[in-house]
């Protein structure tokens, strides 16, 4: 009897860190799906960004690094590809048009 709740908890274990994690990497508490067909898409874009992550992880030099680690990494390089990318385009002669600025404002909002 013991050893059965034993199981059932640490499988409750699993299934806790796995919406725990959901939620803290891919924002999943922000997300609200209404359809069926939505479900399914999200679940499906949260098992692949999963998959990615992990194998991401396991490429680090770092043995010891999380997904979360990972992903702040990569959306640090992204910022900073796309600062190189501006500084570029501006040493280019390039301007921005007024909605252009307000995009990439809106963009860098929510990132930082």
């Amino acid at each position: 009897m013991l050893q059965e709740l034993v199981d059932v908890l640490a499988k409750r274990w699993d299934i806790e860190t796995f919406f725990e994690n959901d939620k803290d990497l891919l924002g999943s508490d922000h997300y609200q799906v209404m359809t069926a067909q939505a479900i399914i898409r999200f679940w499906t874009l949260t098992a692949c960004l999963l998959c990615f992550l992990e194998e991401q992880r396991t490429l680090a030099p770092e043995p010891a690094l999380t997904c979360g680690d990972i992903r702040r990494r990569i959306q640090e390089q992204h910022r900073r590809n796309l600062l190189h990318w501006l500084q570029a385009q501006f040493q280019a002669g390039v301007t921005p048009t007024r909605s252009a600025s307000n995009w990439l404002y809106q963009v860098l909002k929510v990132q930082g």
